[in-house]
């Protein structure tokens, strides 16, 4: 197994159980649709999957481009990032202010549903979306470019 792809996908480990074990904290206040149409087991069930799937990536280390094996690290990253982020924030209201929870609790599902997706969109579609274009651009104009010294 390929060492960075090993640290990321164990931190993405990592953070899968925050993050299910911040949602299992905040309960009814949590803004996550799949929670609020599969409950709890549906969440830990696409968790499962999904860490399986990125084990299997990892463990065969296998890709077909440049592209795909950036994707992945970027997928990982950023995947990451927001369920610590998210995790730890959640860990940090369930905490100070636990008034909080209960208001949230007392929004209707689809105003939750909306920040939640909003959250989505800011920091992991924009930022995957300006990630692709950066790679693309780089394979593109990279013959062009005369690097001096190139790192291998």
């Amino acid at each position: 197994m390929n060492k960075i792809v090993r640290i990321l996908f164990y931190i993405f480990l990592a953070g899968n159980i925050l993050d299910f074990f911040s949602t299992f904290l905040v309960g009814k206040a949590e803004s996550n649709p799949i929670v609020a149409r599969t409950g709890i087991l549906g969440l830990l069930l696409i968790k499962v999957f999904l860490i399986l799937i990125f084990y299997w990536i990892a463990r065969t280390n296998v890709y077909k481009s440049d592209f795909q094996y950036y994707i992945t690290i970027s997928i990982m990253v950023y995947a990451t990032f927001m369920l610590v982020f998210a995790g730890v924030v959640n860990l940090t209201i369930v905490k100070t202010t636990p008034e909080y929870i209960e208001a949230a609790s007392e929004l209707p599902q689809i105003e939750k549903t909306g920040s939640y997706l909003e959250f989505i969109k800011y920091f992991y579609i924009f930022p995957m979306l300006f990630n692709i274009l950066i790679f693309k651009l780089w394979e593109k104009s990279r013959k062009e470019a005369t690097i001096q010294c190139r790192i291998n």
